[in-house]
């Protein structure tokens, strides 16, 4: 008699169309959360900016949660998925962009306040930086990776136009 274990299920489209949606929630989120605090930020007393900032933290590490659930299912797609599906996984991250080149700025723009300049908090925010950096490349190599061949380079610069984003806020933590 033989025993078949199945160790996982494979993700759909419809999966990572799911995921992507919900990366794009959780962007909104922040987004709303940053312009919530942009202009008032650093008129706030310490308490209440330690509470947005731990708001903030909070929101942004779902972020972690979220790419690492989408390159899961990426993963688990047959490759290459067609255009029109590559299509529909990209098209979510070109009207993403602007606003997550806006975010990339107004955090920087943040960064700057002395209660950042704290060294328990700028290792802290370094620390999640670099892990959602690291969660984010692996989610955007599988989505390159799922591609068909004559998607990979449209797919690529988009992507890389939005790490120059990420980088800058790396850097300005560093």
């Amino acid at each position: 008699m033989t025993v078949f274990v199945l160790s996982g299920f494979a993700a759909t489209v419809s999966d990572v169309q799911s995921d992507i949606a919900a990366l794009d929630s959780q962007v909104h989120t922040l987004d709303n959360l940053i312009k919530a605090n942009f202009d008032t930020f650093t008129t706030l007393d310490l308490g209440t900016k330690l509470r947005e900032i731990f708001r903030f933290r909070t929101e942004a590490l779902k972020l972690i949660t979220v790419f690492d659930k989408g390159t899961a299912d990426i993963k688990t797609l047959p490759v290459p998925v067609s255009e029109i599906d590559a299509q529909s996984f990209i098209t979510p991250f070109k009207e993403m962009e602007p606003l997550l080149t806006d975010n990339f700025n107004s955090i920087i723009m943040m960064i700057d306040d002395p209660l950042l300049s704290n060294v328990a908090i700028r290792a802290l925010a370094k620390r999640d930086l670099n892990n959602l950096h690291t969660s984010k490349n692996a989610f955007i190599n599988a989505l390159i990776a799922s591609a068909p061949a004559s998607l990979v380079p449209d797919m690529t610069t988009l992507m890389d136009r939005i790490d120059v984003g990420f980088q800058a806020v790396l850097a300005a933590h560093s």
